[in-house]
């Protein structure tokens, strides 16, 4: 016997939304991993953020995505970040991420003791500049007061997903590691 026309349009809207969840699953389990394992996007980003509560915010973001390594240069300034990345840290290190940490002599000792705990930590004599590498493809590059005019007091950073500049502040960072001491 006929279906009514509103139950024919009914069971058809379901079973096309049925069949789009399961076309939805598909695309985004077999192409995100091929997006994201290419490296490569049409147009990179750079960004220049502004104001400790915003990186803060984005190097957080950065943490939280990571899957494989993240590097990370942490000035005197960046002790308050510390206390905010700490728990997202060992969430990463139990996931099997390499965490590697490069922070001044200045740090407070206990800092260090606990982010040792999850991390590779080295020390710097006379670090001043701050960035974190997550993936060998994001970057944030802290800029400071001390790069921006003399009586400002806002922290600047730069924040990219540029293949080129991500692989020149590894190589920097790597740069640094070597002068540094290991905890």
């Amino acid at each position: 016997f006929a279906k009514s026309p509103s139950t024919g349009l009914e069971t058809t809207k379901q079973k096309m939304e049925s069949d789009f969840s399961q076309n939805q699953s598909v695309i985004l389990n077999e192409l995100v991993p091929l997006y994201e394992k290419s490296g490569t996007s049409e147009k990179p980003d750079i960004w220049v953020l502004s104001g400790a509560i915003n990186i803060a915010a984005k190097i957080l973001e950065m943490v939280e995505t990571c899957r494989n390594e993240v590097m990370i240069a942490l000035p005197e300034a960046g002790e308050e970040l510390v206390k905010q990345a700490l728990p997202k840290l060992r969430s990463l290190h139990d996931k099997g991420v390499e965490i590697t940490i490069l922070t001044s002599d200045k740090m407070d000792k206990e800092y260090i003791k606990a982010i040792k705990r999850v991390a590779i930590v080295k020390i710097k004599k006379g670090l001043f500049g701050g960035g974190i590498i997550s993936d060998k493809k994001y970057v944030v590059i802290l800029l400071g007061p001390a790069v921006a005019a003399e009586n400002s007091s806002d922290v600047v950073a730069i924040w990219a997903d540029h293949a080129g500049l991500a692989g020149f502040a590894r190589q920097y960072f790597e740069y640094l590691l070597k002068d540094s001491k290991k905890v």
